[in-house]
């Protein structure tokens, strides 16, 4: 778990900031939670979940600003094979002008609960689903 402040809320103002990737998840890693945070201004793919089918994670009141690259969430399984389930609950994606679409989702399984997507950017629009997604 990844949790800003003791009780996970954007309130407690947690952010990465700036650079290529913020997190790179991969292999079959389940029970995975962000809490409250915030991904800001990645040059390439704020996160990429790369995980196996046996693999989730769940993004929790989470916020994706001003990312630019692909997308600003991609769920992919690097071998081919079905990828990761992401979860998607209470989170925002604002401001972020990506080449492709805002969540890509290639071989994956997203979940999407209460999240909203505003002032984006992307080709292909906010959501593309791929190879099997």
């Amino acid at each position: 778990v990844i949790r800003c402040g003791p009780n996970g809320s954007q309130k407690n103002d947690c952010s990465v900031v700036g650079g290529e990737n913020h997190f790179i998840l991969g292999g079959s890693g389940s029970g995975i939670r962000f809490l409250g945070m915030r991904f800001e201004s990645a040059f390439r793919t704020a996160v990429i979940a790369g995980g196996d089918v046996d693999g989730d994670v769940t993004f929790d009141d989470c916020g994706w600003e001003g990312n630019g690259g692909d997308a600003s969430l991609i769920i992919s399984e690097p071998l081919g094979g079905q990828g990761m389930t992401v979860n998607v609950i209470g989170c925002s994606f604002d401001r972020n002008a990506n080449i492709d679409s805002i969540i890509q989702n290639i071989r994956g399984t997203l979940i999407l609960r209460r999240t909203i997507f505003s002032n984006n950017t992307a080709k292909y629009g906010t959501v593309s689903v791929s190879n099997g997604g």
